[in-house]
């Protein structure tokens, strides 16, 4: 069965990916220990590169949601998620029940510290390399604020996939998914390109002290992340 309406701009065709196939895992379409496919199969079913594929395995593997098995009668196999997980998928359902954005941008702040200074204590040289190559998408989108806040969070989000502590990951992402749809309402006006050259210094300085394991310069830069980008959120919450 041919499926291809992936395209949603405020998240990658790889966590686009990622969240069709989690959203069937956690609703119970596809049973733990259920064969969700090959690579080939979901290149071919979603009609997508791939590289997009096997980005998206890796956000669920990271999610605990899946699991790969080599050879012949191998494949991606889906596991059974963890309370965590579904803790996460919980906070997100409270989205739809009337929950406003900036309640969970107000929890979501006070995580950021917490995540940022576990990213610098844990962050491997793998990690410093995606961070450094989100840091770039984020830099060639400055002039598309569409594309632009899509690679802020697809950074955000990468930042919290170092923690070890799986239940801190899944609550941050979960709050960070619950407010997308409201980013994605901001309307880009001459405020928000004035304050692009301000996100992209502090988010370098971010990805710096993470890479460098610097706790104390972390939790600053995280701090003034807070303080500079919840306004506008907040206002239209």
């Amino acid at each position: 069965m041919l499926e291809t309406d992936l395209d949603d701009s405020r998240v990658s065709r790889a966590e686009a990916l990622a969240r069709r196939l989690e959203a069937r895992i956690l609703g119970g379409g596809i049973r733990a220990g259920d064969r969700v496919g090959t690579k080939e199969e979901l290149r071919e079913r979603f009609r997508v590169a791939v590289a997009t594929v096997n980005e998206a395995i890796r956000l669920l593997q990271a999610r605990g949601l899946v699991h790969v098995r080599p050879g012949p009668r191998g494949g991606v196999f889906a596991s059974e998620p963890s309370p965590f997980v579904r803790l996460g998928h919980q906070v997100l359902a409270l989205k739809h029940e009337g929950v406003r954005a900036a309640d969970c941008l107000q929890v979501r702040d006070a995580l950021e510290p917490v995540i940022t200074i576990e990213a610098a204590r844990h962050c491997s040289p793998a990690d410093a390399a995606a961070l450094r190559e989100r840091m770039e998408l984020m830099q060639a989108a400055a002039g598309d604020p569409t594309a632009f806040l899509r690679a802020n969070r697809d950074l955000h989000r990468r930042v919290a996939e170092i923690t070890p502590n799986r239940i801190l990951r899944n609550l941050y992402v979960s709050l960070l998914d619950a407010t997308e749809s409201e980013l994605g309402a901001v309307i880009p006006d001459s405020e928000f390109a004035g304050a692009v050259d301000g996100l992209l210094t502090l988010h370098r300085e971010t990805v710096a002290a993470i890479v460098a394991g610097d706790h104390e310069l972390a939790r600053r830069a995280a701090d003034r992340h807070v303080l500079l980008t919840n306004g506008a959120l907040r206002t239209s919450a």
